[in-house]
Parts: structure tokens; C-alpha cells; sequence
């Protein structure tokens, strides 16, 4: 399996190639980050997006396999629960567009948040953020085109208060959709945003 071991802090790339000994006191990052670091303050990832977790991801969304959910969301939990910093104070899953969820018949975002929230206890945010408008799936699109098509793609309702918050996806790309999200959210007073996911995909 293709874990994490050594990536990004800020955007959890993968850094495996660098000396780790020259980060022993310091938190890495890559150069994209120390040039353009995205809006969201940290990303931990279980997975680099590498076989078989395509296939597994696949299984999940549309193959309606919910018990791989449970089991992501479990090991994200582990992921998360070892990094010696304090927990945000609610999960939100990544939101599908109504026309997709009534499709598919579940978010798995959500079913991931789901079992993470379970083993950490964080409550989940499961309505204050909506996708309100039906974009193009990003995986069909190049990586410079990503980010316009998410723009203006989320509502955030009133978070009362909240100031630390984790962001919950399944695969994160170039991070385009996390980054629109995580605007809306800072818009509402957030401080903290980080982003919890199953698999890093590599920058394309």
C-alpha cells in the first residue's frame, strides 16, 4: 500500500525524495507552498492516490462498497490522532451537488467523516456547507482549468463561533475544490482550516 510517510505539511505532497534529517526541527514543506501556499492551513492524507487505491476509491463511489468508508475513515483517524496537536472542533465532509448525491445515493465524504467522527468524537457539520452549483467532475480536467470550475461553487451557513476546522474528502489533486471551500469557510470567521483525506494525488 503507498502510505504517507513524508510529505508537505501545508499541502501533503510527496517529499519522500528530500534528507528528512533536515526537517528534524522544523515542519516541511515544499517549495509550491514556501512560493503560494493554498488557503487551507495543513493537509494529512493516509494514501498517496497510487494503485490499488484507484481502484478501491472506484469500489467506494460508485460501487457502493460503504464498508471501505468505515475502514478510511478509521485510518484517517489514526492518521490525524498521532500528529500531537489539538483536534478541530467539527469535521465537514466535502459536499456533492444534490444532482450527484441523488444520483449516487450518498456522499462519501460523508461516510468517511462518519467513521473518523466515531473515533475521535468531533461532531460533523452535515448541512452548512452546499455545493450550489453542479461543476464539471475534476477528474476530467486538466489541473489548470480546476479552479475556475469550482469557483463560486459553495454556500457556508453561519458556524456559531467555530474557529478550527477540518475539511474531509476522499482525493485531493491540486487541491482546487478544498481551496474554494476552505474561502467560504474563512469568510465565516474560521481561523484554522485543515484537510483531512484518504489519498494525495500527485500535481498534475
Amino acid at each position: 500500500m503507498p502510505w504517507v510517510r513524508q510529505s508537505c505539511f501545508r499541502c501533503g505532497r510527496n517529499l519522500e525524495h528530500l534528507d528528512l534529517e533536515y526537517y528534524q526541527e522544523t515542519l516541511p514543506l515544499c517549495g509550491n507552498c514556501l512560493n503560494s501556499a493554498p488557503q487551507y492551513h495543513s493537509l494529512a492524507s493516509v494514501f498517496y492516490y497510487q494503485y490499488p487505491l484507484p481502484k478501491l476509491i472506484h469500489k467506494l463511489k460508485f460501487g457502493r462498497k460503504l464498508y471501505l468508508a468505515k475502514s478510511f475513515g478509521y485510518l484517517l483517524s489514526k492518521r490525524v490522532g498521532d500528529q500531537n496537536k489539538p483536534l478541530p472542533e467539527a469535521l465537514i465532509p466535502m459536499p456533492l451537488h444534490y444532482t450527484r448525491q441523488r444520483n449516487r445515493g450518498f456522499n462519501q465524504s460523508m461516510e468517511i467523516a462518519r467513521s473518523v467522527s466515531q473515533s475521535l468524537g468531533i461532531p460533523i457539520l452535515s448541512s452548512v456547507c452546499q455545493r450550489v452549483r453542479a461543476t464539471q467532475a475534476q477528474s476530467t480536467l486538466k489541473a489548470k482549468d480546476r479552479q475556475k470550475n469550482v469557483k463560486n461553487a459553495f454556500s457556508v451557513d453561519h458556524l456559531n463561533g467555530l474557529h478550527h476546522i477540518a475539511i474531509i474528502d476522499d482525493v485531493v489533486t491540486t487541491g482546487s475544490t478544498v481551496d474554494e471551500l476552505s474561502k467560504r469557510l474563512y469568510q465565516q470567521g474560521v481561523k484554522i482550516i485543515e484537510v483531512w483525506c484518504i489519498c494525495r494525488a500527485s500535481l498534475t
